[in-house]
């Protein structure tokens, strides 16, 4: 018997009774990139030079399914981590919408803002919850954003190519340092490098703060300046604490550079190095918004003013390429700067040239410059080897 007082419980809508959600191709398309974004390291690596698979093992000395178990192993750990990463994706979606506005992104539960409907812990499955949902609320129906899964698939994607490009290959994308003799998750387990540990969970850390700010900026609503000056102090704390976290020191000389750092360097290849970076980050977002082609109109500030065009949100570019410099060093935002810099002129030019052959094209502003640096800073990382012996020999 339901009490007298309890509210009516809202209708259930059963997705398969409504209309498909206009958008779920989209979700089905970022998805499919995710995982070939998180495969594209790994498969690429193996068919190059070898390396993930299994080795051969003499006759008799390992069984055949022993030795699929071995091969099974990264396996495993690749969708671990891109289910955690999905599932920090999901806690990004909820910090987007309430720290902007202040709220907590602890306490709370998630609600429809239609019918005030309380998400259900199943819904809340990452990606996975708003397929079986349909896209759509499960008490009265409404379409829920495609963006929610899009940025789950998006974060698990590039963290799990991070996590097989950095972490699984003994940090061969790492600069200065020695990439490791053996590879793979087996070894990350039993003979663990800390350093190396390290430096994937700070750069994670990077991409992840990225990835909030650009959705923030995407929004059009303010980053918070305490939330940013708190991010760029821990930031630096942790590399002065652990110098090693920032391989590529402020002057990078003709010759070798000592590996790994000493502890006494928490100032030369700690401070000065996010000093130095911060610094630059801030010349290159001056120059940016004095030469920005592709977002003209927008008004680029690290705090929010009042214009004649009413209140501009806080500027997520410039905020990043200060954290880029911070985390990795001003050479790092000098070279992601001009990555950003391609990724934007292709999309300008693709924007263009499909703008002439069909009149429906989305306009070329459509994409904040903030995304842009997102995948400039990702391509970057996996690349910084390269990228430090080719500009600093």
């Amino acid at each position: 018997m339901v009490a007298a007082h309890a509210p009516p419980q809202p209708p259930v809508s059963h997705p398969g009774r409504t209309p498909p959600h206009p958008h779920r191709r989209l979700v089905w398309f970022a998805i499919g990139a995710a995982v070939c974004l998180g495969l594209a390291w790994p498969l690429t690596d193996a068919l190059l030079h070898g390396r993930w698979l299994p080795p051969p093992a003499p006759i008799g000395v390992e069984s055949p399914l022993e030795r699929l178990w071995t091969g099974l192993v990264p396996v495993a750990g690749g969708l671990w981590v891109f289910v955690l990463a999905a599932t920090i994706g999901s806690f990004f979606n909820v910090v987007v919408h309430r720290l902007p506005a202040g709220r907590s992104v602890v306490f709370g539960r998630s609600a429809c803002p239609a019918c005030g409907g309380m998400v259900q812990a199943r819904d809340n499955i990452p990606i996975l919850g708003w397929l079986l949902l349909g896209g759509r609320c499960r008490w009265c129906g409404t379409e829920i954003a495609a963006r929610y899964p899009i940025v789950e698939a998006v974060c698990a994607g590039a963290l799990l190519m991070l996590w097989c490009a950095e972490l699984l290959s003994g940090g061969v994308t790492l600069p200065v340092r020695p990439p490791n003799r053996d590879v793979g998750l087996v070894w990350i387990v039993l003979e663990p490098q800390w350093d190396l540990i390290g430096l994937f969970l700070y750069h994670a850390a990077l991409l992840c703060m990225l990835l909030v700010w650009t959705l923030i900026a995407v929004d059009r609503r303010p980053i918070p300046v305490r939330h940013a000056v708190t991010a760029l102090c821990l930031m630096t704390a942790a590399a002065m604490l652990v110098p090693g976290l920032h391989p590529v020191p402020v002057r990078l000389p003709a010759g070798a550079v000592a590996w790994p750092p000493p502890a006494e360097a928490w100032l030369s290849r700690g401070l000065l190095v996010s000093l130095a970076g911060a610094a630059a980050g801030c010349v290159v977002a001056a120059v940016v918004a004095a030469i920005d082609p592709w977002s003209r109109g927008r008004h680029d500030t690290l705090v929010a003013t009042e214009t004649p065009r009413g209140r501009q949100p806080a500027a997520g570019l410039t905020w990043g390429l200060v954290l880029v410099g911070v985390t990795l060093g001003w050479q790092a935002v000098v070279a992601t700067a001009l990555i950003a810099a391609l990724i934007a002129a292709l999309i300008h030019g693709a924007a263009r040239l499909s703008a002439r052959v069909w009149s429906s094209a989305p306009p070329v502003s459509a994409l904040p410059p903030e995304v842009c640096l997102l995948t400039a800073t990702l391509l970057h990382l996996l690349a910084w080897r390269w990228i430090v012996v080719a500009w600093w020999p």
